[in-house]
């Protein structure tokens, strides 16, 4: 049982306490009559519908309570897997300009980074927040994807050409641009 609802029970309790002794109180110096008593059930009258039409939309903000933390937990899952994509795209992109294991970072370049994400887009479109926000996602993935495809032709060959070297930059852009258009959609989205 929630606060609120202990505290409203209590205010009930003390209403109804007080309306019984203030009745109580008027019948024995004589003052409760037809009158008193006819305003006495309107008051009650007023008091109860109130009551049931609180009561009532207790149901309907418990599930926007329940919409509003889904939603909120769906945008920390697709935001914690942008990042854990980009951490492995991040430890490949230093590797190469000679500040990491390039070895390491080859091995750790996986699927598994951009996991989360995909099963998050083998969903159906209408069960995401947004279009748009699905839209963006989708084509974050695409740009990991194709720098993991880039990327392992480089770790293949354990050296970039320059061919290869401007390739992983245009990817890394797109990627770096598809990351920064999912943040502001999720962003957007917050708000």
């Amino acid at each position: 049982m929630t606060p609120l609802r202990i505290l409203t029970l209590v205010a009930i309790a003390a209403v109804a306490f007080a309306v019984g002794w203030i009745g109580g109180l008027g019948f024995q110096r004589g003052y409760w009559t037809e009158v008193t008593a006819a305003w006495v059930q309107a008051v009650g009258t007023v008091v109860a519908i109130a009551a049931t039409a609180w009561t009532a939309q207790t149901p309907i903000r418990a599930e926007a309570d329940r919409r509003r933390q889904a939603r909120a937990d769906f945008i920390n899952a697709l935001t914690d897997s942008a990042e854990l994509s980009l951490r492995g795209v991040d430890r490949l992109r230093s590797a190469m300009a000679g500040q990491g294991n390039f070895t390491a970072a080859c091995q750790s370049l996986n699927d598994a980074d951009a996991a989360v994400l995909r099963k998050l887009l083998d969903g159906a479109i209408d069960t995401w927040p947004s279009a748009r926000l699905y839209f963006h996602a989708e084509r974050f993935l695409q740009a990991v994807r194709e720098f993991t495809s880039v990327a392992r032709g480089v770790c293949d060959t354990y050296e970039a050409d320059t061919a290869q070297q401007y390739e992983m930059a245009v990817v890394s852009h797109a990627l770096a641009k598809a990351h920064e258009e999912l943040r502001q959609a999720i962003e957007e989205f917050k708000v």
